[in-house]
């Protein structure tokens, strides 16, 4: 539980800092600041014991690993040493690695039970960040977007940048089926909340084109989720579905009116998004788990892979101008925390690589950080 407790004290720390600073994407940004102090990166590296007995456990099944290790290989040097025959040696091998494999086992299922808690802090803070995007919502107004406009959007929002990730990962990268579709599911999930500036500029741009963009979010949101349940299953059966139910926020928070938005608003930006995010980091390795082709293709493909699929479905239903569309989908691009969502579950449940989940880290990092200046541009971008 300490792991819990240094999680939320220090993210929620890093978050305060960061807002008195004015640190474009502070909330997303302070949390990956706390993993990445109390993870692999720098307390793992200063103090790995400390970090191991704290966060990843199993550190007693790891060193009777290690010494079994060390130990089949001075039997080795010494059967060798005394000239044993081929089918001795053959034959000490094989036992030598069913005991090692034995002994992986149980450092495995030692880890898993000593994350239990973790598992299930993730799971809350990943249903509290879907809800409190009710707190964000824009109300409901007299102005209905048109529905082929709404389902448009929000499936080539999702289906242009999970196309293009599940061909790098099956096609070239050759990666397992349910770690591809999770991360197919990162980068097609639509955005978590529209800024003020968000809806502005998606209001000028077209009347109700803020509502048009949210609810087409929604769309690319479900389609996301699906692909959560349908992995999580095929890799952990029914208890997959358990680590899945998180999503069933994303309903609630279409269908919620928090009582309270202002105070509301305050604890799932200082508090929630930061510790999720924080879940997320304190499991990679920057330096180990750093793989440049990942991050650059994931990076695009979660910022400018949405914008370009949420640019074609309204492009292809006709009647809108290039520079005043480039303006409505703009906010699509806003789903850092929705991101980072899936990935916390994704790494909690051990359903994706940390490679895969650093890059896909960095592109919610970068769609947080550079809100301000997309903002800006679509500010600048004059509707002919």
């Amino acid at each position: 539980m300490l792991a819990i407790v240094l999680l939320v004290v220090v993210s929620t720390a890093w978050a305060v800092l960061l807002r008195w600073t004015r640190c474009p994407g502070w909330s997303v940004v302070a949390g990956v600041a706390a993993g990445l102090v109390l993870g692999p990166t720098i307390l793992g590296r200063v103090a790995p014991d400390l970090y191991s007995g704290v966060f990843d456990g199993g550190l007693q099944q790891s060193r009777q690993l290690d010494r079994l290790v060390s130990h089949h290989g001075a039997e080795r040097v010494a059967a060798h040493a005394a000239g044993a025959s081929v089918e001795t040696i053959a034959s000490l091998e094989l036992r030598q690695s069913e005991a090692v494999e034995t002994a992986t086992r149980v450092w495995r299922d030692a880890r898993w039970t000593h994350q239990r808690p973790q598992r299930i802090f993730v799971a809350v803070l990943a249903a509290l960040t879907l809800a409190g995007a009710a707190a964000f919502a824009i109300p409901r107004s007299g102005h209905t977007p048109s529905i082929v406009a709404v389902v448009s959007l929000g499936a080539w929002s999702a289906a242009l940048p999970g196309a293009i990730a599940w061909f790098m990962l099956r096609g070239i990268w050759e990666a397992d089926v349910v770690e591809s579709m999770l991360v197919v599911a990162a980068v097609a999930i639509g955005p978590w909340a529209l800024t003020a500036s968000d809806r502005d500029i998606a209001d000028d741009a077209e009347v109700g084109g803020a509502r048009l963009v949210q609810v087409a979010g929604r769309i690319a949101t479900l389609i996301a989720a699906g692909l959560v349940v349908t992995s999580l299953a095929r890799a952990h059966g029914w208890t997959g579905l358990l680590w899945a139910a998180p999503l069933a926020a994303v309903p609630l928070a279409w269908i919620v009116r928090w009582p309270a938005a202002e105070s509301t608003r305050r604890v799932v930006n200082l508090v929630i998004v930061p510790a999720v995010a924080a879940t997320v980091a304190v499991r990679v390795d920057v330096l180990g788990d750093l793989r440049p082709w990942p991050v650059l293709i994931l990076v695009l493909l979660s910022t400018d892979g949405r914008w370009l699929g949420a640019f074609t479905g309204v492009q292809i239903l006709g009647g809108r101008r290039g520079a005043g569309t480039m303006r409505l989908v703009m906010a699509s691009t806003a789903a850092g925390p929705t991101q980072i969502v899936i990935v916390a579950i994704a790494v909690s449940t051990w359903s994706i690589s940390t490679s895969l989940a650093l890059a896909l880290l960095f592109g919610a990092v970068l769609i947080e950080v550079t809100g301000p200046a997309r903002r800006a541009v679509a500010q600048r971008l004059i509707q002919p």
